[in-house]
Order: C-alpha cells, then sequence, then structure tokens
C-alpha cells in the first residue's frame, strides 16, 4: 500500500514538473511551419469567409476578389490571437486577385517566388481556412502549369495557373500556394474541381501575375479602391519598395526583339512556344554574377514530346552572338543552388534530359515546362540576351 502511494507520489512530481519545464519553454518556432502559419489570415467579409497571407512587414496582404467581394473593410482574424479590421486598397477581377491593407506589424510574411521557380514535381503547401479550420495544411506537389485562358480566367491577359494536387477546399481562397523548397509563395489558391467531377486538381493565380497586377497597381492602370485619405500613398510606398529589384547589376541587357512572348521558334520544331522568359542576376561564390534567365517551353501540338531542348545567346549592339549555350527544359535550380555551385554543376543539372523528377519527359498538349538558362562571365559588351528551342522531340 505504501509503495503504490510512493508510486503515485512520485507520478505526480514528474507530471508537475513536466508542466513547469513545458510553461518556461520559449515562444519560439517550434516547427518549419510556424512562419508560415503566422503569416495566413482569415479574411471575413459580407459574402463569406476565406484566406489571405501577409507580404510585407508593415501589414499588406493578399487574397482572392472573390473572399473580400465588394466590402471596403474586412474581418482579418491573428493566429497570434485577436483581430483587426482590413481596408481594400487594390482590386483585380480579371485574375481574382486582391490587396487588404491591415494596422499591424508582422514579422512573419511571405516572399513571393522568383517567376518561373515552380516546375512540376515541385513539392507544395497549402495553408487555409479549409471548411471553417483555420490554419489548415495540406501538401502536395505542382501537377503542372496551365495557361489562364484554357480556364476562362485572365479575359485575354497572359494568366499561369499553378495546378496542385494539394487538397484545396472551401474557405481556402486566397492562401499561399508555397514551394517547400525555398518557403517562398508561388500561387494564390483561388479554384478547385468539385469532388464529384475530378479527385485532386486544384489552381493557383501564379505569383508572376500576382506581381504583375501590383506592377499595375503602382502605376494607376488597374482598378483601384481608395482607402481613406492619408493612407492610399502609403500603401504604394510601401508595395514600391516591396517590388524594388535587388538584382539590377545586369540591367543593361535586354531581351532581343522577338524574344519572351510567343517568341519564335526554328525551322522544323513548330508548335513549341516560349513565354514569360524573364531574366535576373544573382551572385555566386564560386563565379561572382551569374545571369539567370528563366521562361516557360509549352508544346502546342498533340504529339507528347520526348523532350525540350532550348540554346540561350547573348548579343553584342550589332546582334553578334557573344555567347552560346544548350540546356533541357525542366530543370531548376533554387536561389541556395545557384550561389553555391560551381559552375560545372550547374551546367550538369541543366542537361538533364529528363529533367527534375522527369519533368522533360513525355510533355502533352498544352503543358508547359519550366526553363533555366545560367550565363557566367557575362561580356561588358553584351546588350542583349535570348532564347529559343532547339531541337524537341
Amino acid at each position: 500500500m505504501a509503495r503504490r502511494y510512493l508510486y503515485g507520489v512520485l507520478a505526480l512530481v514528474l507530471i508537475g514538473t513536466a508542466l513547469v519545464t513545458a510553461g518556461n519553454v520559449p515562444a519560439a518556432e517550434k516547427s518549419q511551419y510556424d512562419h508560415w502559419l503566422n503569416s495566413v489570415v482569415v479574411v471575413r467579409s459580407s459574402i463569406g469567409e476565406g484566406t489571405g497571407f501577409f507580404i510585407t512587414a508593415d501589414g499588406l496582404l493578399v487574397t482572392n476578389h472573390h473572399v473580400v467581394g465588394n466590402d471596403d473593410r474586412v474581418y482579418i482574424g491573428l493566429r497570434q490571437g485577436g483581430s483587426t479590421t482590413g481596408t481594400i486598397v487594390a482590386l483585380d477581377e480579371d485574375l481574382d486577385l486582391a490587396l487588404v491593407s491591415v494596422p499591424v506589424d508582422s514579422r512573419d510574411f511571405l516572399e513571393l517566388a522568383r517567376p518561373n521557380e515552380a516546375w512540376v514535381g515541385s513539392d507544395v503547401i497549402a495553408i487555409g481556412t479549409a471548411r471553417g479550420l483555420s490554419w489548415s495544411v495540406s501538401r502536395g506537389i505542382v501537377s503542372g502549369l496551365r495557361d489562364g485562358a484554357d480556364f476562362n480566367i485572365g479575359n485575354g491577359r497572359d494568366v499561369l495557373l499553378i495546378q496542385t494536387d494539394a487538397a484545396i477546399n472551401p474557405g481556402n481562397s486566397g492562401g499561399p500556394l508555397i514551394l517547400m523548397d525555398s518557403g517562398n509563395v508561388v500561387g494564390v489558391n483561388t479554384i478547385s474541381f468539385k469532388k464529384d467531377i475530378a479527385e485532386g486538381i486544384s489552381f493557383a493565380v501564379s505569383s508572376d501575375n500576382v506581381r504583375s497586377v501590383f506592377d499595375k497597381y503602382l502605376k494607376g492602370e488597374r482598378p483601384v479602391i481608395k482607402p481613406p485619405t492619408g493612407t492610399a500613398s502609403t500603401a504604394k510606398e510601401r508595395l514600391a519598395a516591396w517590388m524594388a529589384d535587388p538584382n539590377a547589376a545586369i540591367a543593361n541587357l535586354t531581351k532581343k526583339p522577338g524574344n519572351g512572348e510567343d517568341s519564335p521558334t526554328p525551322e522544323g520544331h513548330t508548335g513549341i512556344t516560349l513565354a514569360n522568359a524573364k531574366k535576373f542576376s544573382i551572385n555566386n561564390t564560386h563565379e561572382g554574377q551569374l545571369l539567370v534567365i528563366t521562361g516557360r517551353a509549352k508544346n502546342t501540338v498533340a504529339e507528347a514530346r520526348s523532350y525540350i531542348r532550348l540554346e540561350g545567346t547573348l548579343h553584342d549592339e550589332t546582334g553578334k552572338v557573344l555567347r552560346t549555350t544548350s540546356v533541357y527544359a525542366g530543370n531548376f535550380l533554387n536561389d541556395a543552388e545557384l550561389k553555391t555551385f560551381t559552375m560545372k554543376e550547374i551546367e550538369a543539372r541543366l542537361n538533364e534530359r529528363e529533367g527534375l523528377k522527369g519533368a522533360n519527359l513525355n510533355i502533352p498538349l498544352g503543358h508547359s515546362v519550366t526553363f533555366m538558362v545560367v550565363f557566367n562571365q557575362v561580356p561588358a559588351e553584351a546588350k542583349q540576351w535570348y532564347v529559343t528551342v532547339e531541337s524537341a522531340e
């Protein structure tokens, strides 16, 4: 009997000690998801409930137009506790996007992915208020890169939809689709097929389009809902700072005319079109400054393509070719790899014929594949860059 009593006392002491210890744990991040979760908010308007996420530390957040409707202000629920109201500062109904200014400072906010950072097979998570369950997380992959025109989204504008099999339910609208590899937002979760039509097919409006909408907003070229006097310019100034490009060292390089959207392809290779070709620079520990060009290659013919190979060239002001490199589509390096890999390692990655996780194999009609071209030691006389299709079988 005494032994049982002693065991009981010891058990109570151990439980009490555990509780005290747990209570002394600092409020540090408990998992890799905490920062992402804290960046996400519940958005409630007069027409329903959805999700949003902070993109700056001083209270600018993104959500869907269909979440906020025609309201001037919406309710914002914070994961750390408490709530506030947000003011709608910009809307784009065609792309189903909205920008909201919230009077809070948040150390937790999300970065938008670089243009074309997503490739088929990328691991992603979706965060949102699924069926009223706030801060629900679902995991999946990027299943495809689709044109918005195929789904009557964008009203004639170039829209990239990120297809994913991550579970997206009512209430997830406006939430982030996050690349696990970099932690950057690759898209804003927007729509999914009903379960009686298809399983595991959902779409997010790409971060590329989010950027373009904000740029239009800054220039006053898209519909803007102005908040009370005295705050509109502040929001624009904050957004302008956020939009600033830190990689402007190769600013003298421009696209060669005709490159990019509906780029011409060599004789015999029609049916592959290039889109959204963009450049940025990044400092590599071995090579110095690298010029990185990314974009999408789309198969527009009925036959599936076994692979797509591309050629990147640098030209002087007379059009003379200074440098040439070839890569296979479907390959990508994240920022950490671009900063630390040797050029030999970079070239090896970009010349994997199958692409990452087989992204460059059997490309069906209408399917887009991400590509990346990298140059080191860019000649000082280089003025233009160009990417075209070298071969496609």
